[in-house]
């Protein structure tokens, strides 16, 4: 099935065409209308299962649909290399749509509407999200190994 049966914006459409996406997996046939509702999903895929660009994908019709100022999704990266590979497929897929930013020290990166974390800034992060406004996404890619690491107590408060 085709990217063409959620109904996404066409210029998203047409970035995904010119990226080559033909053919939705599995994974994103089952993920992707639940959480375009905005509805909680819990979803586990193997590499290359299309999970990144479901959730991607989501954030960006979502914030098409009903635009909104100021930050709208957090994605907990499972590494510093993972949050990379986010920003560059979120710069890829959503062009200047939606503006992502890496969590940085000093706290840069919270006026992005799609904010990407590594585990080494999860206590930043608590830090700062109380004052954001609520947020419409969560994802945390790698949960399973993040509720493993030393980052687990802080994500946990984060999930509460």
């Amino acid at each position: 099935m085709t990217f063409t049966q959620f109904e996404l914006e066409p210029a998203l459409l047409a970035r995904l065409a010119a990226r080559g996406y033909r053919q939705a997996t599995a994974l994103q046939l089952a993920a992707l209308p639940v959480m375009l509702q905005g509805l909680p999903l819990l979803a586990c895929g193997r590499p290359g299962s299309g999970h990144s660009e479901a959730f991607l994908l989501a954030a960006l019709q979502r914030n098409a649909a009903q635009p909104v100022a100021g930050l709208q999704t957090v994605v907990v990266a499972a590494s510093v290399h993972r949050a990379q590979m986010y920003a560059r497929q979120m710069l890829a897929l959503g062009g200047d749509a939606l503006r992502a930013a890496i969590l940085e020290e000093d706290g840069a990166g919270m006026d992005a509407a799609l904010l990407i974390v590594a585990p080494a800034q999860l206590q930043q992060l608590a830090q700062l999200l109380p004052a954001a406004p609520p947020l419409r996404m969560l994802v945390v890619d790698g949960l399973d190994a993040l509720l493993r690491s030393d980052a687990a107590p802080v994500l946990r408060t984060l999930l509460s």
